[in-house]
Protein backbone atom coordinates (compact mmCIF):
# COMPACT_ATOMS: atom_id res chain seq x y z
CA UNK A 1 0.00 0.00 0.00
CA UNK A 2 2.60 2.24 1.09
CA UNK A 3 4.77 1.29 -2.49
CA UNK A 4 1.61 2.17 -4.17
CA UNK A 5 1.35 5.67 -2.72
CA UNK A 6 4.68 6.82 -3.14
CA UNK A 7 4.31 5.96 -7.40
CA UNK A 8 1.02 7.92 -7.08
CA UNK A 9 2.94 10.56 -5.54
CA UNK A 10 5.64 10.65 -8.00
CA UNK A 11 3.33 10.45 -10.65
CA UNK A 12 2.15 13.19 -9.85
CA UNK A 13 4.75 15.59 -9.31
CA UNK A 14 5.85 14.48 -12.61
CA UNK A 15 2.98 15.15 -14.44
CA UNK A 16 3.16 18.98 -12.58
CA UNK A 17 6.69 19.31 -13.60
CA UNK A 18 5.55 18.27 -17.53
CA UNK A 19 2.73 20.92 -17.44
CA UNK A 20 5.44 23.33 -15.93
CA UNK A 21 7.94 23.21 -18.54
CA UNK A 22 5.38 23.20 -21.36
CA UNK A 23 4.30 26.25 -19.49
CA UNK A 24 7.47 28.19 -20.22
CA UNK A 25 7.13 27.56 -23.78
CA UNK A 26 4.52 30.36 -23.81
CA UNK A 27 6.93 32.57 -21.90
CA UNK A 28 7.51 35.86 -23.88
CA UNK A 29 6.17 38.45 -26.20
CA UNK A 30 4.13 37.72 -28.93
CA UNK A 31 3.03 39.85 -31.87
CA UNK A 32 0.13 39.36 -34.58
CA UNK A 33 2.40 40.37 -38.00
CA UNK A 34 -0.45 41.11 -39.76
CA UNK A 35 -3.77 42.32 -37.40
CA UNK A 36 -7.23 42.80 -38.71
CA UNK A 37 -9.44 45.38 -37.12
CA UNK A 38 -10.35 44.71 -33.62
CA UNK A 39 -7.70 42.05 -33.23
CA UNK A 40 -5.42 40.95 -30.45
CA UNK A 41 -1.84 42.52 -31.83
CA UNK A 42 0.37 41.40 -29.03
CA UNK A 43 0.48 39.18 -26.14
CA UNK A 44 3.14 39.21 -23.29
CA UNK A 45 2.65 36.10 -21.07
CA UNK A 46 4.43 35.75 -17.89
CA UNK A 47 5.24 32.43 -16.33
CA UNK A 48 6.80 32.45 -12.85
CA UNK A 49 6.34 29.19 -10.45
CA UNK A 50 3.83 27.30 -12.25
CA UNK A 51 1.07 30.53 -12.48
CA UNK A 52 0.78 32.12 -16.00
CA UNK A 53 0.24 35.85 -16.40
CA UNK A 54 -1.61 37.45 -20.17
CA UNK A 55 -1.17 41.04 -21.55
CA UNK A 56 -3.20 41.58 -24.39
CA UNK A 57 -3.21 44.77 -26.30
CA UNK A 58 -6.08 44.40 -29.02
CA UNK A 59 -6.30 47.01 -32.39
CA UNK A 60 -9.01 49.55 -32.04
CA UNK A 61 -8.10 52.19 -34.80
CA UNK A 62 -5.63 51.29 -37.59
CA UNK A 63 -2.01 51.92 -35.82
CA UNK A 64 -3.47 52.43 -31.74
CA UNK A 65 -3.30 49.56 -29.68
CA UNK A 66 -5.47 49.23 -26.86
CA UNK A 67 -3.51 47.93 -23.73
CA UNK A 68 -5.83 45.31 -22.25
CA UNK A 69 -4.31 44.65 -18.98
CA UNK A 70 -2.80 42.03 -16.86
CA UNK A 71 -4.68 38.68 -16.40
CA UNK A 72 -4.01 35.43 -14.77
CA UNK A 73 -4.45 32.84 -17.00
CA UNK A 74 -5.96 29.27 -16.53
CA UNK A 75 -3.56 26.10 -17.69
CA UNK A 76 -4.81 23.09 -19.02
CA UNK A 77 -4.22 19.24 -19.35
CA UNK A 78 -4.28 19.37 -23.15
CA UNK A 79 -1.62 22.76 -22.96
CA UNK A 80 -4.00 25.43 -23.84
CA UNK A 81 -4.38 28.68 -21.71
CA UNK A 82 -7.49 30.42 -20.95
CA UNK A 83 -8.39 34.01 -19.49
CA UNK A 84 -11.16 36.44 -19.52
CA UNK A 85 -11.21 40.13 -20.34
CA UNK A 86 -14.41 42.22 -19.11
CA UNK A 87 -15.19 45.89 -19.93
CA UNK A 88 -18.28 47.69 -19.24
CA UNK A 89 -19.45 46.59 -23.16
CA UNK A 90 -17.95 43.56 -23.64
CA UNK A 91 -16.58 40.31 -22.52
CA UNK A 92 -13.84 38.53 -24.60
CA UNK A 93 -12.43 34.71 -23.68
CA UNK A 94 -9.01 33.94 -24.69
CA UNK A 95 -8.15 30.58 -25.56
CA UNK A 96 -4.69 30.76 -26.30
CA UNK A 97 -2.62 27.44 -27.90
CA UNK A 98 0.46 26.81 -29.35
CA UNK A 99 1.27 25.50 -33.30
CA UNK A 100 4.48 24.95 -33.85
CA UNK A 101 6.42 27.74 -32.93
CA UNK A 102 3.04 29.71 -33.47
CA UNK A 103 0.73 30.95 -30.92
CA UNK A 104 -3.27 30.80 -32.16
CA UNK A 105 -5.48 33.02 -29.99
CA UNK A 106 -8.89 32.15 -30.45
CA UNK A 107 -11.18 35.70 -28.78
CA UNK A 108 -15.06 35.19 -28.47
CA UNK A 109 -16.57 38.65 -27.62
CA UNK A 110 -19.68 38.27 -26.00
CA UNK A 111 -21.49 42.09 -26.13
CA UNK A 112 -22.92 43.33 -22.61
CA UNK A 113 -24.12 46.77 -23.32
CA UNK A 114 -27.37 47.48 -25.35
CA UNK A 115 -26.15 47.71 -28.34
CA UNK A 116 -27.63 44.72 -30.01
CA UNK A 117 -24.44 43.19 -31.72
CA UNK A 118 -23.99 39.86 -32.35
CA UNK A 119 -21.60 37.52 -30.41
CA UNK A 120 -18.03 37.21 -32.71
CA UNK A 121 -15.34 34.59 -32.74
CA UNK A 122 -11.96 35.66 -33.86
CA UNK A 123 -8.90 33.34 -34.42
CA UNK A 124 -5.59 35.43 -34.38
CA UNK A 125 -1.92 34.01 -34.69
CA UNK A 126 1.27 35.80 -33.65
CA UNK A 127 4.96 35.05 -33.90
CA UNK A 128 7.18 35.26 -30.86
CA UNK A 129 8.95 38.89 -30.78
CA UNK A 130 12.42 37.19 -29.68
CA UNK A 131 13.61 33.99 -29.76
CA UNK A 132 14.71 32.44 -26.58
CA UNK A 133 17.88 31.51 -26.33
CA UNK A 134 20.29 28.56 -24.82
CA UNK A 135 23.16 29.49 -22.86
CA UNK A 136 26.62 29.13 -24.96
CA UNK A 137 29.46 27.42 -23.58
CA UNK A 138 32.42 30.37 -24.32
CA UNK A 139 35.08 29.53 -26.89
CA UNK A 140 38.52 28.42 -25.30
CA UNK A 141 40.82 31.25 -25.49
CA UNK A 142 43.97 30.36 -27.20
CA UNK A 143 47.06 31.61 -25.77
CA UNK A 144 48.93 32.85 -28.27
CA UNK A 145 46.89 35.60 -29.23
CA UNK A 146 45.14 37.00 -26.68
CA UNK A 147 42.29 39.32 -26.52
CA UNK A 148 43.14 42.56 -25.77
CA UNK A 149 41.47 44.43 -22.76
CA UNK A 150 39.25 47.22 -22.78
CA UNK A 151 40.22 50.31 -21.71
CA UNK A 152 38.86 51.41 -18.67
CA UNK A 153 37.21 54.78 -18.52
CA UNK A 154 35.85 55.47 -15.58
CA UNK A 155 33.61 58.54 -14.68
CA UNK A 156 34.99 61.35 -13.78
CA UNK A 157 33.29 62.90 -10.27
CA UNK A 158 30.85 65.12 -10.06
CA UNK A 159 29.28 67.64 -7.89
CA UNK A 160 26.17 68.31 -9.21
CA UNK A 161 23.12 65.64 -8.50
CA UNK A 162 21.78 62.86 -10.53
CA UNK A 163 18.76 62.57 -8.86
CA UNK A 164 19.73 58.95 -8.71
CA UNK A 165 20.08 57.27 -5.12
Amino acid sequence: MRHLLYTAAIAIFLVGTAVAANLNLYNGTWMNPAPAPQAITKLEIGVVDSKVHVHAFGQLRPKKDYDWGWKPASSYSDGHLATRYQTSSCVRDLTISLSGNKLVVKTHTHYTDSSGRPDRDDTDTLKRLLTPTTQQTPKPLDPAHPKPMDPINPKPASNTPTGKY
